[in-house]
């Protein structure tokens, strides 16, 4: 192991060892202990002591009371102390038998329950044979067992599959290559992106789906390996060239045509059920605008009844016995009366008509062609009993599909009681009791679309409308302690929802008896109840910061952001640790360095890999491309990313920047994008359609993770996968979020998660502080306007361990916090497990909001977070400039590697930026002279000295001037 991932708590000494490292000559304590601790914490012995940080070994020599200096040790007494510290620790050595042992274990043991990294796979097998008390191999060692345990692996997988398959299937497998239509073989044509949501597109995913359909291959096999190892095998096969293919042996192509089908299938399956939602609503929504429009220009608005009112109830009690004509039409005029008739006729229930004819017109003259073949190729079940009906009424739907008459036969038992009493009115003729068929099918649609997005009704063959239960760990039951440990919950409900009680009563009692003195918040009864803040006070000005900006521009004016990400892959070599999708390389590690960097930096800043030669002639668009196409992957860029925000943390030094962060902040921005996809919508509050990108960023700028998501999709699933997923060596504690990125639910996820949800509320005014006890609302009595109702703790205590079980479900990856969060939605109001999760985040709401309410600090604490994610979403956009910001693809694996490397190109300027501003404090010695308002101001998202424009000339012989690479003790 490397000496500086060593740390000052692991180098000390127990009593028992200072008796054990005092055994030897005094001279030569030092570098026994020196040695004895780095063997138990690596397991193997370092060869130079003095290669030790010096903070490590002051550590050891003040526990032993001892100068810090190493004496040199001959080296049979250095053979002598292996010997005497492999005695202590009941080690031995490494043998060529351990080689063998430890290869077959990756093979047979590791690799088929899990999909590994070759670094994650090295930490396994150290962890292995540390277990087994043996020592580490060399690095070259090591290396080459992992390779050659994962090439006998990868061998006898393929073998496995091929068999699988009988002589007819292998050779329909191998029939995809030959020539389909518009000069495209089958697997090119099943391989055919289409992403606009549309009809056509709807038809064009039937066909792909009715050619894999075709296969009824046995899959058991492959269900037995780890998704994660199917997907990674699936896009490398989409990266093969057709040549790549004809040099595949058949074991490999075999296995990969599988896998490739396999995957392709779930995953046409699950665009077209999305596509199916999103026509749903459009069918719906673009009626409502039609019809609202209409109604608009029909309408003649009449102002003044009022007034008109009045006039008519006086005349009438005036002269009670007076004709209409001659009385009330003089003063109001017939013309007037009529227009108020026709105002009243074109609302209400006109509406209603006029949409439903407006939805049925829609759906019959063009949607309803996408029926047929979707019922024909995607099957739909449900766990649920309840919702029986909707899958009987589909089936309904597809045996009268062909049939040219109005009404369901009078035979037919048509299922109808599952629809809203609104709804039936439109499907039943109101003078015969006939089903209109047309009608019906609307509305079953419907009910089918929001059922599907609540995942009460799944679908077969896909995987992100799989069964729901496939969501949830297998084994929860029986090891039900090992994962409440994990999630470091009690097992007894009772004692859970006693701390919780006890939580909530005490934060009750506190802001009862706060609000009266405290002068920034108020508890007014108008409208309801109201919770009046003052907003903060602005904080003090820097004085240090303007002039820290200065030199770093006087020093650094002009660097380029291409020399930064440069600099930052010449410190760290993140690019030396992607992963080809190629079976062969033939370029130099230099030369796959600087045309990842190229390629990164033309996605990040959106300007194309075209315009990156126009600086680098040695280079082509071509071998951008193949770059681009071998090495560019959503892992590959996340390994960096989390490689560089790790290293970020290590160089920071603690005097200026604080120690290691806990809490990040969490926000959305819009970029606009191609709308001819799933994922690009219309924003109503940024306006103009595109993509939303949610970062997660610390307080000091340092970005830990990012995700590509829709406008509509939820921003609470998106804050937790940050915390969950984010691959760094950061523990999130708190995560600060604005309106969007909380809920009830997300309060209730994150308490159990293990850290705090803390959001900025921008309808505070409107919130309610739930009751722990009936008795509350007598107890609390300044606080009399905001209760409301108690909390249900039996439902939450009979739902504890369901309510466990999904959140373990999350924690461990079985299934992503979106997945989970569609159960518990506004369309599922109903089940049992969402009401207990809506009662538990009650209970964490209202103790935040008290705590919140009470502290200012806690206010200010969020807000300084917030304006740190707001400040990297404007910074972004300086560097993410060409083609105006907009990301050019419908392609979602494009969009998400334009992300990507967006992120990794403000991370490297943010870590490069940290050294400046670290060398400036250091050099014109303002460390001492810091203010609390000055490290508070600090930040490393400046960019007036960085250059992002013009040529991109790429010279990796070259660091940038002045730059000091300390890592922080």
């Amino acid at each position: 192991m490397s000496v500086i991932d060593l740390t000052i708590n692991e180098f000390d000494l127990t009593q028992e060892e200072i008796g054990f490292i005092r055994t030897r000559h005094s001279s030569r304590q030092l570098a026994f202990a020196l040695l004895f601790k780095y063997y138990q914490k690596s397991h193997q012995f370092i060869s130079d002591l003095t290669k030790l940080p010096a903070y490590l070994i002051k550590q050891v020599a003040s526990q032993l009371n001892i100068p810090p200096v190493i004496c040199e040790v001959p080296s049979r007494t250095y053979d002598n102390y292996i010997s005497l510290i492999r005695k202590y620790f009941n080690t031995s050595f490494s043998k060529k038998t351990h080689y063998k042992e430890l290869e077959v274990w990756i093979k047979n043991e590791l690799l088929p329950n899990h999909y590994l990294a070759d670094e994650e796979i090295k930490n396994q097998a150290i962890q292995y044979l540390k277990e087994r008390g043996i020592e580490l191999f060399k690095e070259k060692t090591m290396a080459r067992i992992i390779l050659d345990a994962s090439n006998a692996f990868e061998n006898e997988l393929f073998e496995k599959l091929k068999n699988t398959l009988s002589p007819e299937d292998e050779a329909q497998l191998n029939g995809l290559l030959l020539l389909y239509k518009e000069g495209l073989s089958y697997l090119g044509w099943i391989n055919k992106e289409i992403n606009n949501p549309s009809l056509d597109s709807i038809l064009s995913l039937m066909e792909q789906l009715s050619i894999l359909n075709r296969f009824n291959f046995d899959l058991v096999a492959i269900h037995t390996i780890p998704r994660k190892r199917i997907v990674h095998y699936s896009e490398a096969f989409t990266r093969l060239n057709p040549s790549d293919l004809k040099q595949m042996i058949d074991n490999k192509r075999c296995a990969h045509l599988l896998m490739y089908c396999h995957t392709r299938k779930e995953e046409i399956i699950d665009k077209t059920i999305d596509m199916f939602n999103r026509i749903i609503r459009n069918v719906i929504h673009k009626s409502e605008r039609r019809v609202v429009k209409k109604l608009i220009n029909d309408v003649k608005k009449v102002y003044g009844k009022d007034t008109i009112l009045f006039n008519i109830a006086e005349i009438s009690l005036e002269q009670p016995d007076g004709t209409i004509r001659d009385k009330i039409f003089p003063i109001i005029g017939q013309d007037k009366l009529k227009n108020i008739i026709d105002e009243y006729k074109k609302r209400g229930p006109k509406y209603q008509s006029l949409l439903h004819q407006q939805i049925r017109s829609s759906y019959a003259s063009h949607y309803r062609r996408m029926i047929q073949p979707l019922l024909e190729n995607v099957i739909f079940c449900s766990n649920n009993s309840e919702y029986q009906p909707i899958l009987d009424a589909l089936a309904l739907i597809k045996k009268y599909f062909d049939s040219n008459k109005i009404y369901f036969p009078d035979n037919e038992d048509v299922p109808i009681d599952f629809l809203p009493d609104k709804w039936k009115k439109r499907i039943v003729d109101p003078v015969s009791g006939k089903i209109k068929r047309i009608c019906y099918e609307v509305y079953v649609l419907k009910k089918l679309a929001d059922r599907i997005r609540c995942r009460e009704i799944r679908v077969e063959g896909s995987f992100k409308h799989r069964n729901p239960d496939e969501d949830l760990p297998n084994n929860f039951e029986e090891n039900k302690e090992v994962y409440f440990e994990d999630l470091s919950l009690p097992l007894d409900s009772d004692v859970f929802i006693e701390q919780l009680k006890q939580r909530l009563t005490s934060a009750l009692a506190s802001l009862n008896d706060n609000i009266p003195n405290n002068t920034k918040v108020q508890i007014s009864s108008k409208n309801g109840g109201r919770i009046i803040v003052t907003p903060l006070t602005p904080q003090a000005e820097s004085s240090s910061i303007g002039i820290i900006k200065k030199h770093l521009q006087e020093k650094w004016e002009g660097t380029n952001l291409i020399d930064m990400i440069k600099e930052v892959d010449l410190e760290n070599q993140f690019t030396r640790d992607f992963i080809s999708y190629g079976h062969k390389i033939y370029l130099k590690p230099h030369e796959i360095s600087e045309r990842i960097l190229l390629t990164i930096y033309g996605l990040g800043t959106n300007v194309g890999l075209k315009h990156m030669c126009a600086g680098n002639g040695h280079v082509s668009e071509h071998q951008l491309r193949h770059i681009k196409n071998y090495f560019l992957s959503t892992d590959n860029l996340k390994n960096a990313l989390s490689k560089v925000a790790n290293a970020l943390f290590k160089v920071r030094l603690e005097e200026i920047w604080g120690g290691m962060p806990v809490a990040v902040a969490s926000d959305s921005t819009q970029f606009s994008a191609y709308f001819q996809n799933l994922i690009s919508e219309y924003h109503n509050r940024y306006g103009g359609r595109g993509v939303m990108i949610y970062w997660h960023v610390e307080k000091n700028a340092c970005c830990i993770h990012s995700q590509l998501k829709s406008v509509s999709s939820s921003e609470v699933s998106a804050m937790i996968e940050g915390v969950l997923r984010h691959c760094t060596e950061m523990s999130v504690q708190k995560n600060y979020v604005d309106t969007h990125g909380q809920s009830e639910v997300g309060f209730a996820f994150s308490h159990l998660l293990g850290f705090s949800l803390m959001p900025r509320l921008a309808n505070l005014n409107k919130q309610k502080l739930a009751q722990c006890e009936l008795g509350d609302y007598q107890k609390y009595t300044n606080l009399q306007a905001v209760l409301t109702d108690t909390i249900n703790w039996q439902l939450i205590k009979e739902q504890y361990s369901q309510i466990v079980k999904y959140t373990a479900a999350m924690k461990a990856g079985h299934a992503e916090p979106e997945s989970i969060l569609r159960r518990f939605n506004q369309n599922n109001l109903k089940h049992p497990t969402y009401i207990a999760l809506s009662q538990l985040g009650k209970v964490l709401k209202t103790i935040f909001i008290c705590n919140y309410l009470m502290h200012e600090s806690i206010r200010q604490e969020i807000q300084e977070g917030l304006n740190v994610v707001e400040l990297w979403n404007g910074v972004s956009k300086f560097i993410f400039y060409g083609r105006s910001g907009e990301i050019s693809s419908n392609h979602k694996k494009a969009q998400t590697l334009s992300v990507l490397s967006l992120h990794l190109l403000q991370l490297s300027m943010v870590y490069i930026n940290t050294l400046m501003i670290q060398r400036i404090i250091e050099e014109y010695g303002l460390q001492n002279k810091l203010t609390k308002e000055d490290k508070r101001a600090l930040t490393p998202l400046i960019y007036e000295h960085v250059n992002p424009y013009g040529l991109f000339p790429l010279n990796l012989s070259t660091r940038l001037p002045h730059l000091h690479y300390k890592v922080a003790a």
